[in-house]
């Protein structure tokens, strides 16, 4: 049986070890609660993942504290080709200039603790491309006034008699309304027989007479023969033109030039 001085002496021996059992639990929970107290994101580039050379971008890093913190965290910065600005500091975000030449470049950010333990390593790739060369602005030049359309041609000869669809004899009288022709510019009078055959022509009538009260007048004018049977389709054109035409001249088509006709039939 032990004595009583053996059994306290037992009693502490148990209670030390369980002490340095509940110490060492304490000790792993506060280095478990301080390793996760703080969570390092990745690096993360502005304005963009891809930087033109020799040209600037802001690279940070999010850090989220899940618990105070008493020690101090410092962040290293490093460009495996561009420059970084400052390397070692405690910002998350330091200003990244990329190099002269085009290429992958890897940017690394390792934190540290007060006492220089390493909490966290990240690495981010920026793609360094060629800069884009814009044009010189040209100058503007003034926008020129577009041109106005030209009026619209209005009809200057206008067919009185006979009507379009009337039906004349072999021999009538063609009267028109239409200016006086300008110095070089001659109306004149056509007709032409079986206006939906192509091998017909068109046949100069009599020069036009100006009347008195401005009208035009061509007489006589033919209508076909006197073979002709009554029905026989015909056209009759006035066209003012700039070549001067004989009775009895007969073209394979009308000459160019304002113009208006009718059709008739023979009676």
């Amino acid at each position: 049986m032990y004595t009583k001085t053996q059994k306290m002496r037992t009693h502490w021996i148990i209670n030390k070890a369980a002490l340095a059992a509940i110490l060492l639990i304490f000790s792993l929970l506060l280095v478990n609660g301080c390793r996760e107290s703080v969570i390092i994101g990745d690096i993360q580039a502005n304005p963009a993942e891809k930087v033109q050379v020799g040209q600037a971008a802001i690279v940070s890093v999010a850090v989220d504290f899940q618990q105070p913190m008493k020690t101090e965290l410092k962040f290293y910065w490093k460009a495996e080709r561009g420059q970084i600005d400052p390397k070692g500091t405690k910002e998350i975000s330091v200003a990244y200039t990329a190099p002269s030449e085009p290429g992958p470049d890897t940017i690394t950010l390792e934190v540290k603790n007060r006492k220089g333990e390493q909490i966290a390593l990240r690495s981010k790739v920026i793609q360094v491309v060629e800069s884009r060369e814009e044009a010189p602005p040209t100058e503007q030049q003034p926008e020129e006034p577009e041109p106005e359309p030209p009026p619209p041609k209005t009809k200057t000869i206008n067919i009185t008699s006979p009507k379009d669809g009337e039906k004349v004899g072999m021999v009538t009288t063609v009267q028109f309304s239409a200016p006086k022709p300008e110095q070089g510019k001659y109306l004149v009078v056509f007709v032409r027989p079986l206006p939906n055959d192509p091998n017909q022509e068109w046949w100069v009538q009599s020069r036009p007479i100006r009347q008195v009260d401005g009208t035009w007048s061509s007489s006589p004018v033919y209508v076909g023969i006197s073979s002709d049977k009554p029905g026989t389709p015909f056209v009759i054109s006035v066209v003012l033109t700039d070549k001067p035409h004989s009775r009895g001249d007969h073209l394979p088509i009308p000459p160019p030039g304002i113009s208006d006709s009718v059709n008739v039939t023979r009676k």
